[in-house]
């Protein structure tokens, strides 16, 4: 057991001294891009920084003036009628904010029942429970005559104890 010799390293395929040179230039090629790359963005920065001082106080004088509203942080358009209650539909016409001409948008009307229909969906089958072709529509209510109409009121009223009452 005494006798067993450590065996020797294998053979590095580079030299150390390659890989100290590699070492030395990526060090310098790195540094130098960052110099470079770091002056251009600070001067982007500056002027986006002016950018938007300059807009900000355009827009303080403007509203101190009257000439726009804020509210919660948004410029709204001048006309604009605003709902500060709470939630709910929107209804009428919205003007755009960012337009000089004050353009209106109007909503598009909600369709009037979804474009797909299951196989169950009431509406694909008539009165009589029967399903309808495609293309055919279902026969409407039937009509009532007076008489029927009296008859479904008097008893409604017997139901509900009106009829009792008077």
């Amino acid at each position: 057991m005494g006798n067993a010799m450590r065996r020797p390293p294998p053979p590095v395929a580079l030299q150390p001294s390659l890989l100290k040179h590699f070492l030395i230039i990526s060090i310098a090629l790195t540094s130098c891009l960052a110099i470079f790359a770091s002056g251009e963005n600070a001067e982007v920065i500056q002027d986006t920084i002016k950018e938007r001082q300059a807009k900000n106080r355009a827009l303080a004088a403007d509203k101190q003036n009257g000439k726009v509203r804020v509210v919660g942080g948004m410029v709204i358009a001048k006309g604009t009628n605003i709902d500060q209650g709470g939630g709910g539909e929107p209804s009428g016409t919205f003007t755009d904010a960012n337009s000089s001409g004050g353009s209106q948008y109007s909503p598009p009307p909600a369709p009037a029942q979804p474009a797909y229909a299951g196989p169950d969906d009431p509406s694909l089958f008539g009165p009589d429970g029967k399903r309808l072709k495609p293309g055919q529509k279902p026969k409407g209510p039937p009509k009532l005559s007076e008489t029927d109409i009296e008859k479904i009121l008097a008893a409604s009223r017997e139901r509900s104890g009106v009829a009792a009452a008077e």
